[in-house]
């Protein structure tokens, strides 16, 4: 069962275990640079809006509709991070495990391998080792962003590996461990221990323009911390704390922040970001809504992130409890036709944020596995490669970052709407 709670999926198995269940969380973040040298983790900006496609039947596709699951909001261009809490088990010393499997346009984000019904070796990521995927497994220890790219071009991953771009969106499936497994591997054992949450945010751990409280992102809905950046549905205003000021809204191409020491700069409103983001499938007229709704997955710039191997084993997975979903991106004009709302605020970009000072993330397990990556993935080009090569404006503002911080975060070792999945064979 899939319950959408606050713009986020929380994949329930009530059937295995009451306390089973998986929030995974959409986030917004910084396009980093593709400019060939290493970055390390972006922050969230929030979580993406997310609604369900069968409340806009009569503007959706059909397909779409065929497909079942949500539909978000994307800038051309724009990245994003997608992030997993599993549910912490009462007296337990470990949240409970699940294999994730992740796939753009039905092509595995850590693969590149073609969307199979079978669970495959090394074909998932497994939570809570793993809290966080923020792109395409290229290397050992080394990923490319995940970036918003419009369908019909070819630049997306799923065009250059299948050489068709059909699908589109995101697609997530979730196996937990076999009651028996975890009953084997995490009895009930005094004194209860509680899962170690690791914050992602904008600004440092403790503090960001004077505020310093800090929330967990399940408790509200201002992303990983306790101050506002970005609105979830970013419609209207958003205030924040401290003296950061107010984030408004003048229209489809007038952004600005005010008061205190804004975040952005103002020439936000001007920037040329706005009409770039809007070129290629964004200025189509939406007389053929069913090509113009869609987005794909394509690769960003290059990201040091590792990817854990399974350390339990794919018979410890629970195969005949699965549950999936299929996650349509909508460009921005794309979001207003199917609901009537406007898209997020235009994202920041690398150099706004570093210039500011804010914090970037390093996270690691010194000894735990990495995938390598495949060859499949390796040979993909990215959307700024892509976009050169085609002479393709579709990749707006790919100027450096000049990281100069970074907070480590290493891992201890130790409303409600049912969403629909239906057929994703076209």
């Amino acid at each position: 069962m899939i319950e959408l709670v606050s713009n986020q999926l929380v994949f329930r198995f009530p059937e295995i275990h009451p306390e089973c269940s998986l929030t995974v969380t959409l986030h917004r973040t910084l396009r980093i640079p593709d400019d060939g040298r290493e970055y390390p983790l972006p922050p969230s900006l929030g979580h993406f809006p997310m609604v369900h496609v069968d409340d806009h039947s009569s503007r959706a596709p059909k397909k779409w509709l065929g497909r079942g699951g949500i539909a978000i909001p994307m800038w051309q261009s724009e990245a994003m991070w997608i992030q997993f809490n599993p549910s912490q088990v009462i007296g337990r010393a470990s949240p409970w495990p699940f294999a994730v499997r992740v796939a753009c346009g039905k092509v595995s984000a850590v693969t590149g391998k073609v969307w199979s019904k079978k669970l495959l070796v090394d074909d998932y990521v497994v939570c809570p080792l793993q809290p966080w995927l923020d792109g395409f497994v290229t290397d050992e220890g080394q990923i490319k962003q995940f970036v918003a790219a419009p369908l019909g071009l070819g630049a997306t991953v799923e065009g250059q590996v299948t050489k068709k771009e059909e699908f589109g969106g995101l697609q997530i499936e979730v196996i937990p461990m076999n009651l028996s497994e975890y009953d084997k591997r995490y009895p009930y054992a005094p004194p209860f221990q509680t899962h170690r949450s690791i914050l992602r945010g904008v600004g440092s751990s403790n503090t960001l323009y004077g505020s310093t409280t800090i929330t967990n992102s399940l408790s509200g809905n201002i992303g990983s911390l306790g101050t506002h950046i970005y609105a979830n549905n970013s419609i209207g205003t958003c205030t924040t704390t401290g003296s950061t000021g107010v984030l408004g809204s003048k229209g489809p191409t007038s952004d600005y922040w005010e008061g205190g020491s804004s975040l952005c700069s103002n020439d936000l409103s001007v920037r040329s970001i706005n009409t770039c983001m809007l070129s290629a499938v964004d200025n189509m007229t939406l007389k053929d809504p069913e090509v113009a709704l869609d987005m794909g997955m394509g690769m960003g710039g290059r990201m040091k992130q590792q990817i854990f191997k399974d350390p339990y084993g794919l018979k410890t997975w629970s195969k005949k409890h699965t549950s999936r979903v299929f996650i349509h991106m909508c460009n921005s004009l794309g979001w207003r036709y199917l609901t009537g709302l406007e898209p997020s605020t235009v994202p920041l970009t690398a150099s706004d944020y570093t210039a500011r000072g804010f914090a970037w993330f390093h996270y690691y397990e010194e000894n735990a596995s990495s995938l390598k990556g495949t060859e499949t993935l390796k040979k993909v080009k990215s959307v700024a490669e892509y976009s050169k090569k085609k002479k393709i404006p579709i990749l707006p503002e790919n100027q450096p970052a000049h990281v100069t911080i970074g907070q480590t975060l290493m891992i201890q070792s130790k409303n409600l709407g049912k969403v629909r999945s239906g057929s994703w064979a076209k």
